[in-house]
């Protein structure tokens, strides 16, 4: 059964890790919307978010060079995309915008992964609506409005969007296949179950491209319903799959969120949680959080093979994560090879795991074999 889909959005609103998934969304079909993106047929889009541009034009503006991609020797310069290098020539000298970032950049030197969280807290441009925003996102908000809206950085942004369109036909197939795949991995039951109960897709996913960044940067916000999987520009196949396996496994924790949350309950899988490390069990708030990540990573693994590495996510590299995932890979292998729909196999996933068996006894101490026989004479 195919699960419900998003809309084309205008812009795109994302929350915390932390926060809550929201509802599903209707059917949408791959092609362009009328702002800079594309959609999958499960409704998976591949964009350009205003805020992200806006923001990063700016940081280049103001002198962000750097990159992880260098060349030719012997200078090893930074080798900027094609969008990148044309959004800093369309700039001119820095208006008061730009000097007003300026000085919120020295009184907030933080790392720009957090200056993209902060931007993607703002409402939907042109606005950049605050409420609700953190003090950092609040401070971005007047400079981006200005020079978004009387700067002419709307021209740039626009530019940029149509810089990466041939990105994002390269990687709309790309994405499609698996997203297709974790549809069909992921049995939700009939029609008829969603309507009679909460069963069903819970959010959507974005994969929104930063070519204004360093090659091979990779981010996930959540925000609300919507989760983004922001990538710099890729450097080849092993930046291409860890976008892919980032937005496939979002993408499942939209589709698992509602069982996962069922049978999230202490005895089982979920007790790994408390061997986290301080930074992912904040990442994952409640046991319901950290049953969802888990199954969608173990699915990632199902459709895009047992090493795929769950990118963005807070349990990548955390050893009782991967412990978990050991055991729920042969129970996922069982259930992509059954027919019941998840709610009836959810329990059976996340059970404890087995007892390891006890060791067997030693073998007998040959060299004390017959001790004591033949002792004395007859």
């Amino acid at each position: 059964m195919r699960r419900a889909t998003s809309l084309p959005l205008s812009s795109l609103l994302f929350f915390s890790v932390a926060a809550a998934l929201g509802l599903a969304a209707p059917p949408a079909a791959a092609q362009w919307s009328n702002v800079q993106s594309l959609y999958t047929e499960d409704g998976v889009e591949i964009g350009v978010d205003t805020r992200v541009a806006t923001l990063f034009v700016m940081l280049n503006g103001l002198g962000f060079d750097g990159d992880t991609l260098l060349g030719p020797l012997p200078l090893e310069r930074p080798r900027h995309t094609k969008a990148r290098e044309r959004a800093r020539q369309s700039l001119g000298r820095p208006g008061a915008a730009l000097k007003a970032l300026g000085a919120v950049i020295d009184k907030h030197p933080l790392p720009r992964a957090e200056y993209l969280a902060a931007a993607l807290e703002l409402g939907a441009a042109p606005n950049l609506d605050v409420k609700g925003a953190s003090p950092l996102a609040t401070a971005l908000a007047g400079p981006m409005r200005d020079w978004l809206n009387e700067e002419g950085g709307a021209q740039v942004v626009k530019l940029v969007g149509e810089e990466l369109k041939p990105e994002q036909k390269r990687m709309l197939p790309m994405v499609e296949k698996p997203v297709k795949a974790t549809t069909a991995l992921v049995r939700l039951g009939d029609a008829q179950d969603q309507l009679l109960d909460d069963s069903g897709a819970q959010g959507r996913v974005v994969l929104v491209q930063n070519e204004l960044d360093a090659h091979g940067t990779l981010a996930r916000v959540q925000r609300g319903e919507l989760t983004a999987v922001v990538v710099g520009p890729s450097r080849g196949a092993d930046d291409d799959a860890a976008a892919i396996n980032a937005v496939v496994a979002a993408y499942a924790r939209t589709l698992l969120a509602g069982d996962a949350a069922k049978a999230a309950k202490a005895g089982t899988l979920v007790d790994a949680r408390q061997k986290l490390s301080d930074k992912a069990r904040a990442a994952l708030i409640d046991d319901k959080a950290f049953a969802t990540e888990l199954l969608a990573c173990a699915f990632l693994r199902q459709v895009r093979g047992p090493t795929a590495a769950c990118a963005g996510s807070p349990l990548l590299g955390e050893a009782a994560a991967d412990e978990a995932l050991a055991v729920l890979a042969p129970r996922v292998d069982a259930f992509a090879k059954d027919t019941v729909p998840l709610s009836a196999a959810i329990d059976k996933l996340l059970e404890a795991a087995a007892p390891a068996a006890a060791p067997p006894p030693p073998p007998p101490d040959e060299k004390g074999k017959g001790k004591g026989k033949g002792k004395g004479k007859g």
